[in-house]
């Protein structure tokens, strides 16, 4: 999105234009608001479900994350959490993959306002189940919650252990490893057979897979993804991880560690240095860090080294002093002719503005909406710019609510 931006301080104004011609202006600031999506999945305890849709048509890469950057919300009364995935999957064109540890049977029970739906996602997952989520390059993880904020970890140090090995045969064993598959397995399979056929359709012999406990899965398949990240994805969920062999065509299979990381460098700016210190110590009790200079080391997960690096380049959202009411807030915005009302949601979250809708939008989201309001106070300023939708506006003071126009 070809987005311009210009901030100044608390009492002047913000202003933000993008290719949709929308102009938005306001005084002081607001909530937070951000936007997302999410689709297929595959495993449970004893039997695995097959997704719905083609595991190959999934979106991946920055395709997968706008999805998931989109605004959804949800109103769920005792649904199963696999009928809600899929529901999800059939709508964003998104790929899950929920670990053979999480109950697709999970009543869900939940009502959300307008949500990014990465984070609507996690929400879901975590009234039903008590999971989470980690989003890859081509997929959505739906895991027991200690677990998912591991398996980047895991799919990066599988694939570190293969770069690294030397020797000529090694090295095609680590490129027949990076071949792009999709897994797939019929009803009452058990997963040891499943991982041995597919270390086996490279020419490749698995050790240790005793490891592996008895277990049966209904037919499933995986998302199309390197067969490393395969293999070492249906291992995760017994807690075992895969490493090269002693010969070149042997792959070995251990248990997963209790602690796992990966050692990364970060720089830290002069001036904020000894802020930053603090900060990190106190975030991350269990890490070390171990400073030279204006930089440190530190062992920790993929999701640990991004949170850091977003503290690090102040990307992280700062708390401030309490925001203006919405209602007395005073706010512009001009739209040109084809804007919807789905991107009207995103400007508005863009601009700090927390929407709870009570009442499903989704047929309207598309509909266009054509706005011309200046220096309009927050109480009259929302009321109309949603007048044209099957809603009564609430303005409160941190965000505004959408009802059905018949609750009074």
């Amino acid at each position: 999105m070809n987005t311009r931006v210009r901030t100044k301080t608390a009492d002047t104004a913000a202003f933000a234009e993008d290719r949709f011609g929308c102009l938005f202006r306001r005084l002081f600031s607001a909530g937070c608001f951000r936007n997302g999506a999410a689709a297929a999945a595959v495993l449970w305890g004893c039997l695995a479900g097959l997704p719905s849709g083609s595991a190959d048509d999934c979106l991946t890469g920055n395709r997968l994350q706008e999805e998931l950057s989109r605004p959804r919300s949800v109103s769920v009364t005792a649904r199963p959490l696999q009928e809600v995935l899929d529901d999800l999957a059939a709508r964003a064109g998104l790929c899950f993959v929920r670990d053979r540890r999480v109950d697709p049977s999970a009543p869900v029970r939940l009502t959300t306002a307008l949500l990014p739906t990465d984070e609507l996602i996690r929400r879901v997952v975590s009234a039903s189940a008590g999971a989470d989520i980690s989003v890859t390059e081509r997929f959505v993880y739906v895991g027991p919650a200690p677990h998912a904020g591991r398996l980047r970890t895991v799919l990066e140090i599988t694939r570190r252990m293969f770069r690294q090995q030397s020797g000529k045969e090694f090295q095609k064993t680590a490129r027949r490893l990076q071949k792009m598959r999709s897994v797939i397995w019929p009803d009452l399979s058990h997963p040891a057979d499943i991982i041995r056929r597919t270390a086996a359709s490279l020419n490749l012999n698995l050790s240790d897979a005793e490891r592996i406990p008895h277990d049966l899965w209904h037919a499933g398949r995986l998302p199309k993804m390197p067969v490393r990240d395969a293999l070492a994805m249906l291992l995760f969920q017994f807690d075992l991880m895969m490493e090269p062999g002693s010969e070149p065509d042997a792959l070995r299979i251990r248990p997963l560690p209790d602690r796992i990381g990966i050692r990364r460098r970060h720089r830290v700016p002069e001036s904020r240095q000894q802020a930053i210190e603090k900060t990190l110590a106190a975030r991350w009790p269990s890490l070390q860090f171990d400073w030279t200079g204006r930089s440190f080391h530190v062992v920790a997960t993929v999701e640990q080294h991004e949170q850091i690096e977003r503290l690090l380049t102040g990307q992280e959202s700062r708390s401030g002093a309490p925001a203006e009411s919405l209602r007395t807030q005073t706010w512009t915005l001009v739209t040109r002719r084809g804007v919807t009302c789905r991107q009207l949601l995103e400007r508005l979250a863009a601009s700090g503005v927390t929407v709870r809708c009570e009442v499903d939008l989704e047929d309207v989201l598309d509909q266009t909406v054509q706005v011309d309001l200046h220096d309009v106070p927050g109480d009259q300023f929302f009321p109309q710019i949603f007048s044209g939708l099957p809603v009564r506006v609430d303005v409160q003071d941190d965000c505004v609510v959408l009802y059905p126009p018949d609750i009074p």
